[in-house]
């Protein structure tokens, strides 16, 4: 291997440098790998074990994180529209549009009438 593929390694990211890391026994047994890259990809492998270690654990729960952000910020939505009044108007064709006012806001209105 030269400075110049060692250097294209290490700006691999963690997730190019694990998908090259699972790759190598197939790579190995079609005989498409090199013996000095196998060794510098493994040697890259463990030199940034904690970065592929965070970079699996996001792989693994980053679809969860995402599912619970969202669940939350629907939550929150329908809480703030539990305390709204919602109107619908048709647009024809089956659309609508949705407005949504604060019940406060349109009992001020009312009272100011």
């Amino acid at each position: 291997m030269t400075e110049g593929q060692h250097a294209s390694i290490a700006k691999l990211s963690a997730a190019e440098l694990w998908g090259n890391l699972t790759q190598i026994e197939g790579n190995r047994k079609a005989g498409t790998i090199s013996a000095g890259l196998e060794r510098a990809l493994l040697a890259a492998g463990e030199a940034r074990y904690d970065e592929l270690l965070v970079h699996r654990a996001y792989v693994r729960h980053g679809p969860q994180v995402a599912f619970i952000a969202n669940f939350a910020k629907r939550q929150r939505e329908a809480d703030e529209e539990a305390d709204c009044v919602v109107e619908h108007q048709g647009l024809g064709r089956g659309a609508t549009l949705r407005y949504t006012v604060a019940r406060k806001c349109v009992e001020e209105a009312v009272r100011a009438a």
